[in-house]
């Protein structure tokens, strides 16, 4: 896969001038964004029966889970080519870590005490 990427942005960037390519890199980070946006609305349309959240704590959630589904596939690819060392993958682990408790707290801040309690239990259970 990684050797197909390669080619095709090789291919895609001979066939496009220099402006075109910069342009279709920010069309391709733009659906990149719009398809988290859309896995992050599914994701909490499967939540809301459980958690019940409001229609304002669900649109304010929608961008915090998007953007940390982005980070965290902006950061695969960044680093999927790549040998890694040992404290390579530590820092790598490290802003993972650091990227997931930064959505948490945002959550932490629109969910009510009772709706946190139910959205820990859940992820809980699928981390089971």
């Amino acid at each position: 896969i990684k050797k197909a990427r390669k080619e095709y942005l090789g291919a895609v960037e001979k066939i496009l001038t220099p402006e075109q390519f910069r342009q279709y890199g920010v069309v391709r980070k733009k659906m990149m964004k719009g398809m988290c946006t859309d896995i992050a609305e599914i994701r909490l349309l499967d939540l809301q029966p459980q958690i019940g959240f409001s229609d304002e704590q669900f649109e304010k959630l929608i961008p915090v889970l998007s953007d940390n589904l982005f980070q965290v596939i902006q950061i695969a690819s960044e680093n999927s080519e790549k040998q890694l060392r040992p404290l390579q993958k530590i820092k790598l682990a490290k802003k993972l870590k650091y990227n997931r408790k930064e959505a948490y707290d945002k959550i932490e801040a629109i969910l009510t005490p009772g709706q946190l309690e139910k959205w820990n239990e859940i992820k809980d259970n699928a981390g089971q």
